[in-house]
């Protein structure tokens, strides 16, 4: 057994899922009043990560974990890149209707900045990043010459950032669920510079987001059991493959995007992990309203189920490498 170690930058996996070999050990800080692995979508990352969480209450605990089985896992900038497209063949204009993608689109940074705080503005309007995202874009952005800004960003459009409020980000999740669920298992993200998240120096840690843990056969290793001190990191399972993968968007547009060959096991690339106390996804006391029933939290979850499943109706996932149907050759 390895430790998985998403800490470690990695290039964009576009086109196919990642795999994540059987038996790696991650972890996750979780709250010992709920049961440690369930169907709920559920964050993990390095032991240093979920440290943060496990000392958050008296009743929080420091879990390792490993994956019975391989894990088929998106890069969220794929997903990023794939909402784009499917959010561009909405069937409506109101924005009750449209809430779901707000969410999405500011939990993600589907959007350009400017856009991005209007619906900041919008949904969390109290959050102290909200006012932080906006004094940045006045200080840095707002009628600045192309020359002026800031070398981080695109000088035409600066792109919306990661935004990780955890009522937010759990809708999202939902609907991303509801959409990609049947493909994958979840999503894997490197970290995400955010000037929302001042609380925390400004950027979300790396995340591993598994949809339904239960179904992904996640076992918690007990505390005798051995950990291993071996890491491996994504580009080191990624290696030498290369893979291409054809997805179809129905009534859109065909697409087969190639996923190049990586620099192997030995990369270099941005290698060094900073120490800086970072931002992490916490949802799960939305889910634990959830699971309690709590009237806004079923309603609001209801509404991101029927947008992710509206969604999942425009696309179709096709694995060229599948094995397809023969028939046997017969004499003339």
């Amino acid at each position: 057994m390895s430790l998985l170690d998403i800490d470690q930058d990695f290039a964009p996996i576009l086109g196919a899922p990642l795999a994540i070999p059987e038996n790696m050990i991650f972890f996750r800080g979780y709250d010992s009043k709920y049961p440690a692995i369930s169907s709920r979508v559920t964050h993990y990352g390095t032991s240093w990560t979920a440290q943060c969480y496990a000392t958050t209450s008296p009743d929080h605990r420091l879990g390792a974990f490993s994956n019975k089985r391989m894990l088929r896992l998106l890069d969220l900038r794929y997903i990023q890149v794939l909402l784009k497209q499917l959010f561009a063949k909405r069937a409506y204009a109101d924005f009750a209707g449209m809430e779901p993608m707000a969410r999405m689109t500011l939990s993600y940074g589907l959007c350009s900045l400017q856009d991005q705080i209007r619906l900041m503005q919008h949904l969390l309007a109290k959050a102290p990043g909200t006012h932080a995202t906006s004094e940045y874009y006045n200080n840095h952005l707002k009628n600045k010459n192309y020359s002026e800004m800031p070398l981080t960003v695109n000088p035409f459009t600066p792109d919306g950032i990661r935004v990780g409020e955890t009522t937010n980000d759990a809708l999202s999740l939902i609907s991303v669920k509801e959409i990609f669920g049947g493909w994958v298992d979840g999503f894997v993200a490197p970290r995400f510079d955010s000037v929302f998240h001042v609380e925390k120096n400004g950027f979300i840690h790396a995340e591993m987001v598994l949809f339904d843990p239960v179904h992904c056969g996640i076992a918690m290793l007990s505390p005798t059991d051995p950990v291993s001190s071996v890491s491996m990191s994504i580009e080191q399972i990624l290696n030498h493959h290369s893979t291409c993968q054809t997805f179809t968007l129905r009534m859109m547009h065909r697409t087969m995007v190639r996923h190049p060959k990586l620099s192997g096991g030995n990369s270099k690339r941005n290698s060094s992990v900073s120490t800086d106390t970072g931002f992490t996804v916490d949802t799960s006391p939305f889910f634990d309203k959830l699971e309690a029933k709590n009237k806004d939290a079923v309603r609001d979850s209801k509404q991101m189920m029927r947008f992710g499943r509206s969604l999942r109706k425009k696309i179709q996932f096709i694995d060229r490498f599948a094995p397809h149907p023969t028939l046997p050759l017969t004499p003339w």
